[in-house]
C-alpha cells in the first residue's frame, strides 16, 4: 500500500467497522480502488446474508489527506456502489478538511444516510440505532 492503511471488522451480521489511516492521494489511487473492490464485495455479501441494510462505522480520524480529484471520484463511486446495501454510514472525522471532503463525497454520491461524528461512541450510537 502506498500512503495509507486500512482495517475492516464485521461486528455483527449487519454491522461493519472500517478504518483508513494515512493519506489518500493520486499516488495511492490504485491501492485505494483495490481496497474498495474488496470492501464492496464484503458489504454486498453481508447485505445478502443479513437480509437487511448494513450499518457501517468508518473511522477516518487518522486520515490526513483526501482532497485529490482522483481520490474524490473513487470515493464517490464507492459510495454509489454501496448505496443499495447500506442502511447508515457514520464517519468518525476530526479534521475539518477531511470532513468537508467527505461531505462533498456524500452529496455527489446522492447518499443522505451518511453523517459525520467526532467520536466513536457518537458514531456507533447513530449508526447502530434502531431509530429511523
Amino acid at each position: 500500500m502506498t500512503g495509507f492503511t486500512f482495517e475492516s471488522k464485521q461486528l455483527a451480521p449487519d454491522r461493519l467497522w472500517l478504518k483508513v489511516s494515512g493519506g489518500l492521494s493520486a499516488a495511492s489511487a490504485d491501492d485505494l480502488k483495490a481496497w474498495m473492490v474488496q470492501i464492496e464485495a464484503i458489504i454486498a455479501a453481508m447485505h445478502t446474508a443479513a437480509g437487511v441494510g448494513i450499518s457501517c462505522v468508518f473511522d477516518l480520524v487518522d486520515l490526513v489527506e483526501a482532497n485529490d480529484p482522483v481520490v474524490i471520484t473513487s470515493l464517490v463511486e464507492f459510495q454509489k456502489q454501496n448505496k443499495p446495501h447500506i442502511r447508515r454510514t457514520a464517519l468518525i472525522i476530526k479534521d475539518p478538511q477531511v470532513r468537508l471532503a467527505m461531505s462533498i463525497v456524500g452529496a455527489l454520491a446522492d447518499r443522505y444516510n451518511i453523517r459525520s461524528f467526532a467520536s466513536n461512541q457518537e458514531a456507533e450510537g447513530w449508526a447502530f440505532s434502531e431509530q429511523t
